[in-house]
C-alpha cells in the first residue's frame, strides 16, 4: 500500500517530468531488488541474520 501511494505523491509533485520521474523511481527499485540478495547472501547460512535483514 505504501509504493504506489508514494509514487502517485511523486509523480503528482512533477506533472511536467512525469516520465522522468516514472522511469527513475523504476530504476530505484530494480536496485534495492538487486541489492537485497546480495546484503543476504553477506549474513551467512548459520544464522538468522539474512532473513532478520
Amino acid at each position: 500500500m505504501i509504493l504506489p501511494t508514494t509514487t502517485a505523491l511523486s509523480l503528482h509533485r512533477a506533472p511536467h517530468a512525469a516520465g522522468s520521474a516514472s522511469a527513475l523511481l523504476g530504476t530505484t527499485q530494480f536496485l534495492m531488488g538487486a541489492l537485497a540478495p546480495a546484503l543476504a547472501g553477506l549474513g551467512g547460512q548459520s544464522t538468522a541474520l539474512p532473513m532478520a535483514m
